[in-house]
């Protein structure tokens, strides 16, 4: 299969791009600044430089993929509204192209399952800290959800940096008390790529969480 990738050189898609060229994918990965995977050699990879903003940039790198993957983000109190921004021009190109399959990173607590978030999150987390991200990310959830692709929502709870640890949980709603139960950004990414080679999520919101200790 091949892939576009969006978002390649961010946290999560530094651990995407080589699990994707692991697990034998085709990889076209479109990034801002190409030098930031001058590091990452592979004759399954071509990197494309362009703004995941621009419909004509992504259309044109959209060419011959099978899926897209977007692991695009900003920092918390970023108001560039680049995941919807990003998400609405993904749409269009890949009405364009032809393309119909999309996964897409989003959060827990976002859409419906904000309903189901410990209290410390809904009055003092997200709107001190994460107004903005979570905003952008219902923007980027509506315009997917209300696509004809064949899309698939990945909402992960706390991610960290650590080593993957194998034990995540993809649920289709999580329970409060399993918000806390962080997830490591490699094993979100590796959920992704395993949902690109086998679909089991379209149409609907996989929310990752960790598995509590024997």
């Amino acid at each position: 299969m091949h892939i576009l990738l969006l978002g390649a050189t961010g946290a999560t898609g530094r651990h995407l791009l080589p699990l994707a060229l692991d697990r034998g994918l085709r990889v076209t990965a479109l990034v801002r600044d190409a030098s930031k995977l001058s590091d990452v050699a592979h004759e399954q990879l071509t990197v494309v430089e362009g703004d995941a903003a621009d419909e004509a940039a992504v259309a044109a790198a959209m060419g011959g993929v099978d899926a897209v993957v977007s692991v695009l983000g900003a920092p918390a109190s970023s108001r560039s509204g680049i995941r919807g921004r990003a998400t609405e021009v993904q749409l269009r190109a890949m009405a364009r192209t032809g393309v119909d399959r999309l996964i897409s990173l989003s959060s827990l607590g976002v859409g419906d399952s904000a309903e189901r978030m410990p209290w410390y999150l809904t009055w003092l987390v997200v709107p001190f800290w994460l107004k903005h991200a979570f905003a952008d990310h219902e923007v980027q959830e509506r315009l997917i959800r209300e696509s004809d692709v064949r899309w698939t929502l990945v909402r992960p709870t706390f991610m960290n940096d650590k080593p993957a640890t194998g034990a995540i949980q993809p649920l289709q709603e999580v329970s409060p008390k399993q918000v806390g139960l962080g997830v490591t950004r490699e094993d979100v990414a590796r959920f992704m790529v395993d949902e690109v080679a086998e679909p089991r999520w379209v149409h609907r919101a996989a929310e990752l969480v960790g598995r509590r200790a024997a």
